[in-house]
């Protein structure tokens, strides 16, 4: 019975392992934005997996997106990014949804407490505070210094890289997946995108080698 079981979930963890692979390959072949194709792969491996999304942490990020993005259409020489701000919102709205349909489906004994603000304040700490604050600044300082899209969500990989405590093998994963898939681009001439997957490959190298630095500095102590 056990064997049973074993194998089953092996066979689940391949599915979804494969949902997740396509989900990626489809971006790629489609040339999606790549903060798109992580924010679906991401709400796909939550969904599978159950993992509960910080709520309390996503809404006032939104909120804050939605307030940055309409003050920045005051000024006209602030247009384009006011649309890449309002971009990242309705990316953060995606994510937030994700979050509530996540919690709806695994949480059945937290459902109703879902929408009251009791609930979530058992949610709000020093840390959740410190996330949001970051966030909020990353995003604010980005935008200040007119930098990409893709710019400020790779500083806020790093960041959260080290609050969240994302392990360095992970990190090394989707470096390596870029390494792989920047080759097989410039085999069906997509030079700007195969260039920019190995900006992005040297961007999580860098992140897993420090996060790898800082593991072994913490299992020495």
């Amino acid at each position: 019975m056990n064997m049973d079981m074993d194998n089953q979930s092996k066979y689940i963890k391949i599915i979804n392992t494969a949902l997740i692979v396509g989900t990626f390959a489809m971006g790629v072949i489609f040339q999606w934005n790549i903060i798109l194709i992580g924010v679906v792969a991401y709400l796909i491996y939550s969904y599978l997996y159950g993992i509960k999304l910080p709520i309390a942490i996503i809404a006032p990020i939104v909120f804050l997106l939605y307030v940055g993005a309409s003050f920045l259409t005051i000024f006209p020489e602030r247009t384009s990014q006011s649309e890449a701000v309002f971009i990242i919102f309705y990316i953060g709205l995606v994510v937030l949804i994700g979050a509530i349909v996540n919690k709806l489906i695994y949480c059945d004994a937290d459902k109703n407490e879902l929408f009251q603000w009791n609930s979530l304040r058992k949610y709000i700490n020093i840390t959740t505070l410190l996330n949001v604050i970051v966030t909020v600044s990353v995003i604010a300082f980005g935008i200040y210094f007119q930098w990409a899209m893709v710019d400020i969500a790779m500083l806020l990989v790093l960041l959260w890289s080290f609050l969240a405590q994302i392990p360095s093998q992970k990190l090394a994963i989707v470096a390596l997946t870029f390494l792989i898939v920047a080759p097989l681009l410039l085999a069906v001439d997509r030079e700007t995108q195969a260039e920019q997957y190995a900006v992005y490959a040297y961007y999580f190298l860098v992140m897993a080698t420090m996060r790898a630095i800082t593991e072994l500095q913490n299992e020495k102590s």
